[in-house]
């Protein structure tokens, strides 16, 4: 019965239905099934997918901390999806990972770089890779150009949850509630920070 539910998730409608169905049943996902999910919803229903499996508990945490950043990187806009709290609520569910497996927390201080229009620097995707967020700085993938923006985290309370790489958007580190020292563009500051994450001006 599981199996012909999952056929019919041939798009994000129809994927969520599917979730729903499958809370009635009391059915936990496997993660050939989640993936089989995943796949039929398409890669912007991805974050209301994860959203709704794991408040419905058809999924996994381990599901929830192997999928996250993939599906982060893979929406065009994630932000936009789903509210702050809820990918929060999420990520700290997942907790901190390296490509979808947990990882231990970094003991040292990271350097993260985002390539963005001034609007959106305080927005959550940040790579440890300067020439990647060079290349959103200089207007990648049909982007408007922007600035080359970096910041400093520290350990204090909140680290950045998740660290994925993928073959689209290189290497990307989601950057959430981070104790940062500064932020601003190469060269020239642009604004300080508190102690629960950047707080531009």
């Amino acid at each position: 019965m599981t199996s012909e539910l999952l056929k019919r998730a041939c798009n994000g409608a129809s994927a969520l239905k599917v979730v729903g169905q499958l809370r009635s049943l009391g059915h936990v996902c496997t993660p050939q099934e989640w993936e089989s999910l995943l796949v039929g919803a398409g890669r912007d229903y991805g974050p209301v997918l994860l959203q709704k499996s794991w408040a419905y508990q058809v999924i996994t945490q381990e599901i929830v901390a192997a999928s996250i950043g993939g599906i982060w990187a893979m929406a065009e806009y994630p932000n936009q999806q789903l509210p702050p709290n809820t990918w929060r609520d999420l990520f700290q569910v997942a907790g901190y990972t390296v490509d979808g497996s947990p990882a231990s927390r970094p003991e040292t201080a990271l350097e993260l770089w985002r390539g963005s229009i001034v609007r959106r620097r305080r927005d959550w995707s940040w790579t440890s890779n300067r020439q990647v967020a060079e290349r959103y700085a200089r207007g990648a993938y049909g982007r408007p150009a922007g600035t080359l923006y970096r910041v400093w985290c520290r350990r204090m309370p909140y680290w950045p949850p998740t660290r994925t790489t993928t073959a689209t958007r290189g290497h990307a580190t989601i950057s959430l509630r981070w104790a940062a020292k500064r932020i601003w563009p190469s060269g020239s500051e642009l604004c300080s920070a508190c102690d629960r994450g950047a707080v531009a001006r």
